[in-house]
């Protein structure tokens, strides 16, 4: 629903919320004109019309004239959706939806690469949802690189300057950066998993030389990280991805391939199935057989 404050604007705002789905830029650019607050204006939901143009699954019928209309008459770039401390910008639900086009329109624009203050959230949306146009983009465009990003990207030359000598970290790896809202927090007087987070990005990926470098520098495979949607091992993750490669690197180095995650109780081989991995969920529980017959 939108502000019921003005019934004009209210009703211009829902007929320019259809005319994005269906592409139809003249009755936008018609609407606009007629009501100058329309583009910054929020509906009910907490979405801004910027937002639709990106919602889920987004590659609408002539979305780049949409936007750019939508931008000429002074839609903002850095609004959130729905929650406007904490919602996701209309970058983030571009790259969600691995829009590259849109998504290059809108930092074009003026939306930055690295999110609201320098978050990271666009970047680690696009290696999160497997976005791999937008997270190339998002590069090509001067996304910030630190060690997570790295290693999701499999820039592996970057990723060795980011590893100190002796198992740390140096100062410029950065920090986690979660790639949604609702996350495990970690416990308190958690130490830094950082590592860990940075394998668990380079399994989203498919990353098998990044994941390489990090099990060599001390990453724990059988490690489940907090600061993800849900809690699971860097095994999981990537046969969640359908990645066999990665899959028979990580129980090369000792990965559990019977280990549940906490929330589901799902195994790697049960989430490599449930994503329609069929050759990675028959790896893993022939590997568990062997594991058990032994």
């Amino acid at each position: 629903m939108t502000d019921p404050a003005d019934p004009a604007l209210a009703e211009a705002y829902l007929t320019a919320a259809g005319a994005i789905k269906s592409g139809d830029v003249d009755t936008i650019k018609r609407l606009l004109a007629e009501h100058p607050d329309l583009a910054r204006m929020r509906a009910g939901d907490g979405r801004t019309l910027l937002h639709r143009v990106a919602d889920w699954p987004g590659h609408f019928p002539r979305e780049l004239e949409v936007a750019q209309a939508l931008i000429d008459a002074g839609a903002a770039l850095d609004e959130r959706a729905i929650d406007p401390e904490h919602g996701e910008t209309a970058l983030q639900w571009a790259v969600s939806s691995n829009d590259a086009a849109l998504a290059e329109l809108l930092v074009a624009a003026g939306a930055s690469p690295d999110g609201i203050g320098g978050d990271g959230r666009p970047l680690a949306q696009a290696l999160f949802y497997g976005s791999r146009e937008c997270a190339n983009m998002l590069v090509e465009r001067g996304a910030t690189i630190d060690l997570e990003f790295a290693a999701g990207l499999g820039r592996v030359d970057e990723l060795r300057g980011f590893l100190a000598p002796g198992g740390g970290l140096t100062s410029a790896a950065g920090t986690h950066h979660p790639p949604a809202n609702d996350v495990v927090e970690p416990p308190a007087g958690a130490g830094n998993e950082l590592l860990e987070q940075a394998l668990v990005y380079a399994c989203l990926f498919g990353q098998t030389a990044a994941a390489t470098v990090l099990l060599e520098h001390g990453a724990d495979p059988n490690t489940a990280p907090s600061g993800f949607p849900t809690q699971a091992s860097p095994l999981h993750w990537a046969a969640g991805g359908g990645h066999l490669d990665l899959v028979e690197l990580l129980v090369e180095n000792g990965a559990n391939v019977t280990a549940s995650d906490p929330e589901h109780g799902g195994t790697p081989a049960d989430w490599a199935a449930h994503q329609g991995h069929a050759e990675v969920a028959d790896r893993l529980r022939a590997l568990a057989t062997r594991r058990a017959e032994n």
